[in-house]
């Protein structure tokens, strides 16, 4: 399967260079020159996270340490805001957002001070 074109997507709108490395040794890389920052995915787990959940699989992963940004990370958050991935909301980051809503949110008082309590039990 060619990847290159899921990699030029996001690189066509950002200028820093970057490159992608996936789990069974595949490297794509976006842009000319040295890229300042590797997104270097370590199971095809990672990768079907992120390529379904976008931009919130991606940070998903990057904390649950099943992928790595080598390199610039300061250039790579700024490159992935200034490409749009954060405005992109699949169908099911958007059932995640409103069930989140619907458990967390603060619509009643009653609500928002359960809310509080669980982050400050001697509220």
């Amino acid at each position: 399967m060619n990847l290159q074109p899921l990699v030029d997507a996001p690189g066509e709108r950002v200028r820093t260079p970057f490159s992608l490395a996936l789990s069974d040794g595949s490297l794509f890389r976006s842009g000319e020159g040295k890229p300042a920052f590797h997104v270097v995915v370590r199971s095809d787990a990672a990768f079907l996270r992120c390529v379904t959940r976008e931009h919130i699989g991606l940070i998903s992963a990057y904390f649950d340490q099943e992928i790595d940004i080598v390199g610039d990370l300061g250039a790579a958050l700024a490159e992935g805001m200034t490409a749009g991935l954060d405005q992109h909301l699949n169908a099911l980051n958007h059932v995640e957002n409103e069930l989140h809503e619907l458990r967390f949110s603060n619509c009643s008082r009653e609500h928002a001070k359960a809310n509080a309590c669980s982050f400050l039990p001697n509220f």
